[in-house]
Order: structure tokens, then sequence, then C-alpha cells
């Protein structure tokens, strides 16, 4: 009989407050668990918790086939950048609460935009009261993962039913809302 290698993770927690752009009425906390496996390749957990009235944001409709789509951050949309600290590519995924997702990866601050194929969703779950809406995803890297020295940012674009637009991020180093902006990435090592 041969035995299999156990398969080893380390694996850290931390909890962000993102930030609004603007003042409005709204709270974003988004809860982010990394592991790594004993082969080096990165998965993350996160946990997004919108707080305030659910009934003046827009919503897309639940996906009857989720999967990858296109322009999501036009609607309500969550959204995660990883990079490798010092190094100017990185990826970006939106997370809709319709249930459906893309990855993409930059080679530079908004260059060469291609969907990540190395870069999937496994677990993706949406759910809301009058209070509170509620977005957990599990993001898996199959190969090619970003080194154990992560830059982040954690960001939201909530869509009111009026029309207009709020901006949350881990920060807004700039006079408009940006969240390609690497001065809004925040160190995570792991």
């Amino acid at each position: 009989m041969i035995r299999q290698p156990k398969t080893q993770y380390l694996s850290m927690s931390v909890t962000y407050q993102l930030l609004s752009f603007e003042p409005n009425a709204f709270a974003i906390e988004c809860q982010l668990q990394q592991e790594r496996s004993d082969n080096g390749q990165l998965s993350l957990n996160l946990a997004y918790c919108l707080t305030g009235d659910q009934s003046a944001i827009r919503y897309p409709e639940a996906s009857i086939s989720p999967g990858r789509q296109w322009h999501l951050w036009e609607h309500s949309c969550f959204e995660c950048f990883i990079a490798t600290a010092g190094r100017p590519d990185y990826y970006e995924v939106n997370l809709s609460p319709s249930g459906d997702w893309n990855s993409y990866y930059f080679t530079d601050v908004r260059k060469h935009m291609q969907e990540a194929h190395n870069l999937g969703i496994t677990a993706s779950d949406f759910s809301k009261d009058t209070r509170q809406a509620r977005l957990s995803a599990r993001l898996a890297f199959s190969h090619g993962s970003p080194d154990k020295y992560l830059e982040i940012n954690l960001s939201a674009v909530i869509e009111g039913l009026n029309g207009d637009f709020h901006y949350f991020a881990l920060a807004h180093a700039l006079e408009r809302p940006d969240f390609h902006c690497r001065k809004n990435f925040k160190r995570m090592d792991s």
C-alpha cells in the first residue's frame, strides 16, 4: 500500500472594515482567511457583511447557472485584488450576489487584462435580510499563486435603487474611487 502524503495548510484570518469613498448609510466588513497548502498554492475564504437598509440596494437577480461573467462591477459586486508584494502584476476577482463571478490577471495597473484561468471560485453563497447582506466565497489557485508576501485590496460596488453607486475599499488614495490603485493595497504575510 502506498501512503499519500498528508496535505498540510498554513492558515491566518483577518477582519477588515472597508471604507466608503463618500459618506452613506452602509458599512462593510470582510473576514479573510488565507490558507496555503504545503505545495505553496493559495486559497482565500472571504466573508463580506454589508450592514444597512437592504431595501435601498439594487442586487442582481440570482443566476440560474452561476459562472464566469464580464462587467459584474456595473452593478452591486464584491471584489478582491491579490498581488505579490514588490511586483506590478496582480489578480482581480469579482463576486456578484447573483452567484456569477470572474477572475482576471493584469501585468500592471489596468494593463493587459485577461481572464485568470488559474484562479477559480470553488464555493459561493449570498443571503440577506432587512438589515444585512452576506456574501461568502472560496477562491483557489490551481497553480502559479502569488508568493507568501501578499498585498490585497478588498472592495465593493453597491448600487442604490435610485441608480447611485457607493464605493468601498480598504483605502482610497486618490480623488476618485480606484480599486486598482496599488496604494490602496494592504500587506498580508503568511
